[in-house]
């Protein structure tokens, strides 16, 4: 076992100046990349959060589309009451409705 000088000789060249430098920068850069409040982690997550915010505001923004040119077609009474019937099963007086659905083996098969 060497003596105990060598071993505190040893610990010296680790802990010169341009290691410790060189660990404090360390430090920092880690301290900058995770904890804290303008992170490249929190950066990250943040531009996510913006991408998920436009493709909603994408499709929204479609629905919106969608729905002007649909209300478009709500001043012909006729459309109206055909939308009625078919979306919304309304009927008039005295008329009976008959839902034919397809079954499920026909469903899968796309025909």
């Amino acid at each position: 076992m060497p003596p105990f000088d060598a071993h505190i000789q040893r610990l010296a060249r680790y802990v010169s100046f341009r290691n410790v430098g060189l660990m404090a920068v360390a430090v920092a850069l880690l301290y900058l990349m995770f904890f804290d409040n303008d992170s490249v982690w929190f950066q990250w997550k943040l531009s996510r959060e913006i991408k998920a915010l436009r493709a909603e505001n994408r499709e929204l923004s479609r629905k919106i589309k969608q729905n002007k040119e649909l209300l478009k077609h709500f001043d012909d009474p006729a459309y109206v009451e055909k939308y009625a019937r078919e979306q919304l099963l309304f009927r008039k007086a005295n008329e009976e409705i008959f839902l034919v659905e397809m079954p499920d083996s026909l469903k899968q098969d796309g025909r």
